[in-house]
């Protein structure tokens, strides 16, 4: 549906198992990106699905409510795209977030845009150039995602706004510590790592969260009383899609089995 950093394939092979074996009442995903989690789990029961992205999250909304835009393939055009992304951030400065309007310019911006990647600079506007696609297949109805929402809630805000209940299944994927964190205007710095184990350590739920397996972010987790296991995966370079090789990832968990994750102590 939409492009986005950080490739959740892996992640949600490592999930499923926790997740289908895990005693639930909702799904909760703190930083939720392009979704492609909980559908990737196929998510049915009622779930909370929060990113700090707005634009991203009324996308989402928009498409529950089963929006209909009007794109063409030749609007893959630099011009056509450069006009629009003044008129996505004219909207940004005039306070027009939550419409059909800004949905369908988000989400063309993300499609034309370069490599996928979604950037806001310090001032809150979105400055990602336009891409080199020869052709772009722009979509204006979704109705199979339309469906799959229909009994999820979205949600735009800091992690620490969101309501957690008993039964909450809680799945975590952070701006890595060693990579791109400028999905808004407001970096995810160190410092907001540190909150989020904070956060973490208060609740009892089954919890997973998925980091980059730096030193810090290891001793981080351990010092908090996370399990965890590394896994392989390839990682890509953001700025230009080239492959950066394997690297190992945590993913951490408590309140969860221990057989229920393949990768290695």
């Amino acid at each position: 549906m939409i492009k986005y950093p950080g490739a959740k394939g892996w992640i949600i092979k490592e999930l499923k198992k926790a997740y289908d074996n895990t005693d639930k009442k909702r799904f909760v995903d703190a930083f939720c990106g392009s979704c492609a989690v909980g559908i990737g789990l196929e998510v049915s029961i009622p779930a909370l699905m929060n990113d700090i992205n707005p634009y991203l999250i009324n996308l989402f909304e928009q498409i529950k409510h089963n929006v209909i835009f009007n794109l063409h393939s030749e609007d893959n055009n630099s011009d056509i795209y450069y006009k629009k992304r003044e008129r996505f951030n004219d909207n940004i400065k005039s306070g027009f977030i939550n419409t059909v309007e800004m949905a369908e310019l988000f989400y063309y911006l993300n499609r034309t845009g370069f490599n996928g990647m979604c950037r806001f600079n310090k001032s809150g506007y979105y400055n990602i150039p336009v891409g080199s696609y020869k052709t772009v297949n722009y979509r204006n109805e979704f109705l199979e995602h339309h469906k799959i929402f229909d009994s999820w809630e979205f949600t735009s805000g800091d992690f620490e706004k969101i309501d957690i209940f008993n039964g909450d299944f809680i799945y975590i994927d952070p701006p890595y510590s060693d990579g791109f964190s400028h999905y808004s205007s407001k970096d995810f710095t160190w410092d907001d790592q540190l909150r989020l184990a904070r956060w973490i350590g208060q609740y009892n739920n089954p919890i997973v969260v998925s980091n980059a397996a730096t030193d810090r972010i290891i001793e981080l987790y351990k010092f908090i009383g996370l399990k965890y296991k590394f896994v392989d995966v390839n990682r890509f370079v953001a700025a230009d899609g080239t492959k950066r090789g394997k690297v190992s990832e945590i993913i951490a968990y408590k309140n969860i089995d221990d057989c229920y994750f393949t990768g290695e102590n």
